[in-house]
């Protein structure tokens, strides 16, 4: 029940730290970029948990590993 919580708690402070930025930029601009890489940053947040419960958690976070070396 904790992981669900932290989980939880992870999504709320993500929407709270999008607020922030969106608040802060200086023009409108650039505001679909930041909400496409948010976007981006989201969807793997809500994906994980799920992907733990099937075990191919690992997997992903090595290929995001690889990609951002590259």
């Amino acid at each position: 029940m904790s992981y669900i919580y932290s989980w939880v708690k992870n999504l709320v402070c993500f929407y709270i730290l999008l607020t922030v930025v969106l608040h802060l930029l200086p023009k409108q601009n650039y505001q679909k970029y930041v909400r496409f890489f948010f976007f981006i940053l989201l969807t793997i947040l809500v994906i994980s948990p799920i992907l733990s419960l099937l075990g191919n958690e690992e997997a992903i976070r090595e290929k995001i590993n690889q990609a951002e070396f590259f």
